[in-house]
């Protein structure tokens, strides 16, 4: 019997060192992993945008193209033909019904709102968490999934904190809520994805914010997805 509990006790002890929770740094780390598996990105998108205010939905429908980190093109056709670019610090966007165009420095606006990656990769949701302190919570054991909670490092920030839901398999965020300073949640996004080229690439993004009058729902759909095919640095050239 003592024997046993020996080996009954040795092996609790290696379970628990074998199955021990990652920490929050890892699973960021491990949702990066995946993120930097795509090189680059063209897709169709239609987005859906609904409001408290207006019963009558309103869609846009383009294409995306991104390089990299830094390098993202978006052109929508419906309702109004815009082209948008970013490159690096700067964005270019032109509205082709009426000529207007003009470029923004994005490097002030990175300083002003402490956001790193405001115009930065429009999928790379986990670089909202640079801001945060970050605590784990773990879920199920043969199903599992994490909570990552972040509380604001900025004691003035206007919100309270976020959480990001994360499926444990495919280490990608499933749910992104944001609170405001006094504790409601007032943004919410789910996201879904498809497996392409063993790579987990967002498929769908339906997310809703609190505006003036009630809440905005807005829903991104890519199709036609194709990703880490040849895509030439001279589509995201900014010309002043």
């Amino acid at each position: 019997m003592k024997k046993f509990w020996v080996f009954l006790s040795v092996f609790l002890f290696i379970s628990s060192i074998a199955f021990a929770a990652p920490t929050a740094e890892e699973i960021v780390s491990k949702i990066h992993e995946n993120q930097n598996k795509i090189n680059s990105m063209s897709a169709k998108i239609v987005t859906t945008i609904k409001s408290d205010k207006n019963s009558k939905a309103i869609e846009q429908k383009g294409i995306m193209k991104t390089k990299g980190h830094g390098k993202v093109l978006i052109e929508m056709e419906k309702p109004v033909k815009q082209v948008t670019i970013i490159n690096g610090d700067k964005m270019f966007v032109e509205n082709k019904s009426t000529g207007q165009k003009f470029v923004q420095d994005l490097s002030k606006i990175r300083q002003q709102t402490g956001q790193k990656n405001v115009g930065g990769d429009p999928f790379d949701q986990t670089k909202i968490l640079d801001n945060f302190n970050l605590s784990l919570e773990e879920k199920g054991f043969f199903k599992k999934s994490y909570i990552i909670t972040g509380i604001p490092k900025d004691k003035s920030s206007l919100f309270s904190k976020i959480k990001f839901y994360v499926d444990a398999s495919r280490s990608v965020p499933t749910k992104l809520e944001i609170y405001d300073a006094n504790d409601k949640l007032v943004t919410q996004a789910d996201v879904e994805y498809k497996n392409i080229k063993n790579i987990w690439v967002l498929s769908k993004n339906t997310s809703w914010v609190e505006v003036p009058g009630g809440k905005m729902e807005v829903t991104m759909k890519l199709e036609d997805v194709k990703i880490n095919e040849s895509i030439s640095d001279s589509e995201f050239e900014i010309k002043e």
